[in-house]
């Protein structure tokens, strides 16, 4: 789905990794991304989140206004990059899943990629079960306390 040129990821469609750990992304998710158009891969909460173009480039303008002198977060972007990994779709619209991301989110051969708007995440399947069960029990409980204050 888009919005005036902009990709809203939404849903949590299945894949499996090809023999070279590339991964096809929805062709709604995209399309309206120029070829060559650079993203960037980031392990987080147990998944692999994938920042958009128009994501990147606002990083990329911050990070450039930072001073060279400025070692605390010079040192935390270094951080921050060293874990990171920028790709583009290939011609397929395939991503690489590099090792390490392989590693940190226990992805082996299947995935589900989970729309979160202007992002997305890869996890693996049973990984997303438990975070998607952990969000449902901790709303289900915020949905009690409300419910509860009504008297219900």
């Amino acid at each position: 789905m888009t919005t005036q040129g902009k990709a809203i990821y939404s849903g949590s469609p299945r894949h499996t990794l090809d023999d070279k750990n590339r991964v096809t992304i929805p062709s709604t998710w995209r399309s309206v991304h120029p070829e060559g158009a650079q993203f960037l891969a980031i392990p987080q909460n147990g998944g692999i989140m994938i920042l958009s173009p128009a994501k990147v480039a606002h990083i990329m303008e911050q990070v450039e206004k930072v001073p060279s002198t400025d070692d605390e977060t010079q040192a935390a972007l270094q951080r921050f990059f060293a874990r990171a990994n920028t790709f583009s779709f290939d011609k397929q619209g395939r991503m690489p899943l590099i090792e390490a991301h392989r590693n940190y989110a226990a992805i082996n051969k299947d995935v589900v990629l989970v729309g979160a708007g202007a992002n997305f995440v890869i996890y693996n399947p049973e990984t997303w079960a438990k975070v998607l069960a952990a969000q449902e029990n901790e709303q289900a409980k915020k949905d009690a306390r409300i419910l509860t204050s009504f008297g219900i």
